[in-house]
């Protein structure tokens, strides 16, 4: 089969629910990466789309599995469909490929595709709490929200004390429970008081959630 990879953005909130934290972006987005191409074997093409968060694997989810809709094939307009729908902007002349590699009946090919989300700069591991290889398995902790663990460099809401909005900077456990580091640019003065650096709220997830 030819696998098309490429890095991408799609809008959390087409993407799944579950992703979306912070209710008042509506144009939230979050790095995915998209694996697509001609199926020689099956004679259709296949569409594989991810979370994307670098050093941390054990935390990326599926957004869309073609496996999982219907009898599984796709035509080059169902894949392109798909990626619209999900908000994913796409290389230049990929749909072309597409076609191109169904007309030669294509196999073994591993094109790569340059990055249509420049705008994603995630955080190395050597910034946050936990190294990568410290960080254990998601059955092995577990995360006190109802939503999704938000990924590096999404946009989240800390409602916990209204301490305020930020970007999920990495990721720390403790006694079992995972945890998040946000950059939050505007602290409130009283989290700041008594500290010589800005600090960065550590927070579980029920903590990133509206009270009721």
């Amino acid at each position: 089969m030819s696998q098309n990879r490429f890095f991408a953005s799609a809008l959390a909130a087409q993407a799944s629910p579950a992703l979306r934290l912070d209710s008042d972006a509506a144009e939230q987005r979050v790095p995915v990466q998209v694996l697509c191409g001609w199926d020689r074997p099956l004679q259709y093409f296949f569409l594989n789309v991810e979370t994307y968060v670098p050093h941390y694997p054990q935390l990326e989810v599926s957004v869309f599995d073609n496996l999982r809709h219907g009898d599984a094939s796709m035509t080059v307009a169902e894949v392109i469909a798909t990626l619209e729908r999900l908000g994913i902007a796409y290389p230049e002349g990929l749909e072309a490929a597409l076609a191109d590699q169904q007309a030669r009946n294509a196999g073994n090919e591993n094109p790569e595709w340059p990055s249509v989300a420049p705008e994603i700069t995630p955080v190395p591991p050597r910034q946050a709490t936990v190294e990568p290889w410290r960080l254990p398995a998601l059955p092995e902790v577990k995360w006190s929200g109802k939503s999704f663990v938000p990924l590096l460099g999404q946009n989240v809401t800390i409602h916990m004390n209204s301490i305020g909005a930020g970007k999920v900077q990495g990721y720390f456990h403790l006694d079992g429970w995972l945890g998040v580091l946000v950059d939050v640019p505007n602290l409130p003065d009283w989290y700041c008081r008594g500290q010589n650096a800005k600090p960065l709220p550590h927070v579980y997830g029920r903590e990133l959630e509206p009270y009721s």
